[in-house]
């Protein structure tokens, strides 16, 4: 029995089947901002580090992150609309926001600073994961309307 079973299990990696094993079920954590109308997590670093949007009373978006039980929320200077989607482990956030004329524009926050992230001649730009080697995802729009993805390399002088 056990002899077939090794058998079956070589067969399926050299097919190249692949399966990793999940855990049958979950234990859930509620995440709310106090006085939210909604709160969005979407990032995770290894640190346990949250990142996300969450919309107030006034039904305006902001970023957030929740770090060892204790949420700071931002903004993205002068914008309408901010909302944080990546967290690498060194702690910088990337994620979009809205200019006062209704741009879309992609930030990275590090050390405290905000840093636009726009594709070039692009009318819209969403940065969406930070890896730990400081790559930036996301999508950008065209002028032509069409929507593509993008990869950012942190450029080193």
């Amino acid at each position: 029995m056990r002899r077939a079973f090794f058998v079956v299990l070589l067969l399926s990696f050299m097919a190249g089947e692949r399966r990793i094993a999940w855990p049958a079920s979950f234990d859930f954590t509620t995440i709310d901002v106090l006085n939210s109308v909604t709160t969005n997590a979407f990032g995770i670093n290894n640190q346990g580090q949250i990142v996300g949007s969450f919309t107030d009373a006034n039904f305006e978006e902001h970023g957030l992150l929740l770090s060892e039980g204790t949420f700071t929320t931002f903004d993205f200077p002068n914008s309408t609309r901010t909302s944080s989607g990546g967290i690498n482990n060194q702690g910088q956030i990337v994620g979009t926001y809205v200019d006062a004329s209704g741009g879309e524009h992609g930030f990275l926050l590090s050390r405290g600073t905000f840093t636009t992230i726009d594709f070039p001649n692009s009318v819209t730009t969403n940065a969406f994961g930070i890896n730990n080697r400081g790559q930036i995802v996301g999508l950008y729009v065209d002028a032509s309307g069409a929507t593509h993805g993008f990869v950012a390399e942190p450029a080193h002088p």
